[in-house]
Protein backbone atom coordinates (compact mmCIF):
# COMPACT_ATOMS: atom_id res chain seq x y z
CA UNK A 1 0.00 0.00 0.00
CA UNK A 2 1.42 3.47 -0.65
CA UNK A 3 2.09 6.11 2.22
CA UNK A 4 0.31 9.26 1.38
CA UNK A 5 1.19 12.25 3.02
CA UNK A 6 -1.07 14.57 3.50
CA UNK A 7 0.46 17.78 3.85
CA UNK A 8 0.15 21.27 3.49
CA UNK A 9 1.54 22.52 0.52
CA UNK A 10 1.95 26.46 -0.34
CA UNK A 11 0.98 27.26 -4.40
CA UNK A 12 2.73 30.45 -3.89
CA UNK A 13 6.42 29.12 -2.84
CA UNK A 14 6.25 25.44 -3.52
CA UNK A 15 6.17 25.06 0.62
CA UNK A 16 5.94 21.46 2.03
CA UNK A 17 5.02 20.79 5.70
CA UNK A 18 3.72 17.45 7.59
CA UNK A 19 3.61 18.53 10.77
CA UNK A 20 3.92 15.71 13.57
CA UNK A 21 4.80 15.95 17.34
CA UNK A 22 8.51 15.59 17.60
CA UNK A 23 9.42 12.55 19.58
CA UNK A 24 12.65 13.22 20.32
CA UNK A 25 14.22 10.48 18.52
CA UNK A 26 14.93 12.66 15.14
CA UNK A 27 16.61 10.70 12.39
CA UNK A 28 16.27 13.48 9.64
CA UNK A 29 16.75 12.27 6.21
CA UNK A 30 16.50 13.98 2.51
CA UNK A 31 13.49 12.64 0.65
CA UNK A 32 11.98 13.59 -2.73
CA UNK A 33 7.67 13.77 -2.96
CA UNK A 34 5.97 13.74 -5.74
CA UNK A 35 2.24 14.79 -6.02
CA UNK A 36 -0.15 11.95 -5.24
CA UNK A 37 -2.33 13.01 -8.55
CA UNK A 38 0.69 12.04 -10.28
CA UNK A 39 1.14 8.77 -9.13
CA UNK A 40 -2.74 7.77 -8.98
CA UNK A 41 -2.82 8.81 -13.09
CA UNK A 42 0.37 7.15 -14.40
CA UNK A 43 -1.17 4.34 -11.90
CA UNK A 44 -4.36 4.44 -13.95
CA UNK A 45 -2.80 4.33 -17.04
CA UNK A 46 -1.26 1.01 -16.21
CA UNK A 47 -4.32 -0.67 -15.51
CA UNK A 48 -5.69 0.67 -18.74
CA UNK A 49 -2.72 -0.61 -20.71
CA UNK A 50 -2.46 -3.95 -18.97
CA UNK A 51 -6.10 -4.13 -20.29
CA UNK A 52 -5.51 -3.63 -23.99
CA UNK A 53 -2.65 -6.21 -23.37
CA UNK A 54 -4.38 -8.81 -21.91
CA UNK A 55 -7.10 -8.27 -24.84
CA UNK A 56 -4.11 -8.75 -27.38
CA UNK A 57 -3.02 -11.57 -25.72
CA UNK A 58 -6.31 -13.14 -26.02
CA UNK A 59 -6.62 -12.57 -29.42
CA UNK A 60 -3.28 -13.76 -30.05
CA UNK A 61 -4.14 -17.12 -28.68
CA UNK A 62 -7.18 -16.92 -30.94
CA UNK A 63 -4.99 -16.49 -34.03
CA UNK A 64 -2.48 -19.20 -32.99
CA UNK A 65 -5.84 -22.16 -32.33
CA UNK A 66 -7.48 -21.06 -36.02
CA UNK A 67 -4.28 -21.00 -38.27
CA UNK A 68 -3.60 -23.82 -40.46
CA UNK A 69 -0.98 -26.06 -38.80
CA UNK A 70 2.69 -26.33 -40.59
CA UNK A 71 2.44 -29.04 -43.30
CA UNK A 72 -1.69 -29.69 -42.82
CA UNK A 73 -3.69 -28.73 -45.90
CA UNK A 74 -5.29 -25.59 -45.75
CA UNK A 75 -8.75 -26.01 -44.59
CA UNK A 76 -11.49 -24.68 -47.14
CA UNK A 77 -13.42 -22.23 -44.94
CA UNK A 78 -10.05 -20.98 -44.15
CA UNK A 79 -10.63 -17.39 -46.10
CA UNK A 80 -13.77 -16.74 -44.46
CA UNK A 81 -11.88 -17.84 -40.99
CA UNK A 82 -9.03 -15.51 -41.65
CA UNK A 83 -11.06 -12.99 -42.81
CA UNK A 84 -13.80 -13.17 -39.24
CA UNK A 85 -10.51 -13.19 -37.58
CA UNK A 86 -8.81 -10.00 -39.40
CA UNK A 87 -12.13 -8.19 -38.68
CA UNK A 88 -11.90 -8.83 -34.91
CA UNK A 89 -8.29 -8.00 -34.84
CA UNK A 90 -8.78 -4.39 -36.33
CA UNK A 91 -11.88 -3.71 -34.09
CA UNK A 92 -9.36 -4.65 -30.91
CA UNK A 93 -7.08 -2.35 -32.43
CA UNK A 94 -9.53 0.23 -32.64
CA UNK A 95 -11.05 -0.03 -29.54
CA UNK A 96 -7.16 0.54 -27.67
CA UNK A 97 -7.22 4.17 -26.67
CA UNK A 98 -4.09 5.26 -27.07
CA UNK A 99 -2.27 5.45 -24.19
CA UNK A 100 -0.90 9.07 -22.93
CA UNK A 101 2.87 8.83 -22.78
CA UNK A 102 3.86 9.57 -18.82
CA UNK A 103 5.10 12.67 -18.38
CA UNK A 104 7.74 13.98 -16.36
CA UNK A 105 6.56 15.47 -13.27
CA UNK A 106 8.12 17.58 -10.37
CA UNK A 107 10.42 16.11 -7.73
CA UNK A 108 9.98 18.55 -4.56
CA UNK A 109 13.13 17.68 -2.49
CA UNK A 110 12.12 17.49 1.22
CA UNK A 111 13.70 16.49 4.81
CA UNK A 112 11.89 13.84 6.29
CA UNK A 113 12.22 12.15 10.24
CA UNK A 114 11.92 8.55 9.79
CA UNK A 115 10.50 8.30 13.84
CA UNK A 116 7.75 10.67 13.70
CA UNK A 117 7.17 11.21 10.15
CA UNK A 118 7.29 15.12 10.10
CA UNK A 119 7.99 16.30 6.64
CA UNK A 120 9.17 19.56 5.66
CA UNK A 121 10.09 21.16 2.17
CA UNK A 122 11.16 25.12 3.16
CA UNK A 123 11.07 27.58 0.43
CA UNK A 124 11.59 31.44 0.54
CA UNK A 125 8.17 32.78 1.60
CA UNK A 126 7.24 35.61 -1.37
CA UNK A 127 4.69 36.91 1.13
CA UNK A 128 1.20 35.41 -0.86
CA UNK A 129 0.65 32.14 1.23
CA UNK A 130 -2.07 30.18 0.11
CA UNK A 131 -1.72 26.98 1.59
CA UNK A 132 -4.01 23.84 0.82
CA UNK A 133 -3.74 20.48 2.07
CA UNK A 134 -2.35 17.92 -0.68
CA UNK A 135 -1.20 14.24 -0.81
CA UNK A 136 2.02 13.19 -1.85
CA UNK A 137 4.13 10.13 -1.90
CA UNK A 138 7.62 9.53 -1.49
CA UNK A 139 9.29 9.46 -5.26
CA UNK A 140 10.46 5.92 -5.16
CA UNK A 141 6.89 5.05 -4.86
CA UNK A 142 6.02 7.05 -8.21
CA UNK A 143 9.47 5.39 -10.16
CA UNK A 144 7.98 1.79 -9.19
CA UNK A 145 4.73 3.10 -10.94
CA UNK A 146 6.35 4.58 -13.62
CA UNK A 147 8.70 1.10 -14.12
CA UNK A 148 5.33 -0.40 -14.40
CA UNK A 149 3.93 2.00 -16.72
CA UNK A 150 7.37 1.50 -18.98
CA UNK A 151 6.86 -1.88 -19.01
CA UNK A 152 3.61 -2.69 -19.50
CA UNK A 153 3.79 -0.12 -22.40
CA UNK A 154 6.60 -2.26 -24.16
CA UNK A 155 4.33 -5.45 -23.78
CA UNK A 156 1.64 -3.80 -25.37
CA UNK A 157 3.06 -2.50 -28.38
CA UNK A 158 4.94 -5.58 -28.95
CA UNK A 159 1.68 -7.08 -29.01
CA UNK A 160 -0.12 -4.85 -31.21
CA UNK A 161 2.62 -4.81 -33.75
CA UNK A 162 1.75 -8.76 -34.07
CA UNK A 163 -1.68 -7.97 -34.35
CA UNK A 164 -1.15 -5.48 -36.88
CA UNK A 165 0.86 -7.71 -38.92
CA UNK A 166 -2.16 -10.43 -39.47
CA UNK A 167 -4.26 -7.77 -40.06
CA UNK A 168 -2.46 -6.05 -42.78
CA UNK A 169 -0.08 -8.71 -44.69
CA UNK A 170 -1.56 -10.21 -47.17
CA UNK A 171 0.71 -13.42 -48.81
CA UNK A 172 1.75 -13.60 -51.72
CA UNK A 173 0.59 -16.37 -54.14
CA UNK A 174 2.08 -19.66 -53.11
CA UNK A 175 3.44 -18.24 -50.00
CA UNK A 176 0.69 -18.37 -47.87
CA UNK A 177 1.75 -21.56 -45.65
CA UNK A 178 4.96 -20.08 -45.11
CA UNK A 179 3.58 -16.39 -44.32
CA UNK A 180 0.88 -17.99 -41.51
CA UNK A 181 3.79 -20.07 -39.84
CA UNK A 182 6.26 -16.86 -39.62
CA UNK A 183 2.94 -14.67 -38.02
CA UNK A 184 2.40 -18.16 -35.49
CA UNK A 185 6.16 -18.47 -34.74
CA UNK A 186 6.09 -14.15 -34.03
CA UNK A 187 2.63 -14.37 -32.14
CA UNK A 188 4.09 -17.02 -30.08
CA UNK A 189 6.96 -15.61 -29.09
CA UNK A 190 4.97 -12.39 -28.29
CA UNK A 191 3.00 -14.36 -25.83
CA UNK A 192 6.45 -16.20 -23.81
CA UNK A 193 7.69 -12.47 -23.36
Amino acid sequence: MTERLSALFCTGCGRVDVLEPCTGDCDERPVDLVLAKDRDEVQAQVVKIEQHAGMLRQLLVQLISNMPEASAATPSDWAETQQAMRKQARSALQEMEPSEAAEEIDRIAAWRCMTCGWTEAARECLGICVRDRVDFVVAEDYDRVRSQYDEAHRQLEELAAVVRQFVWVTPRLGEAERTWQSLRSHAQAALTR
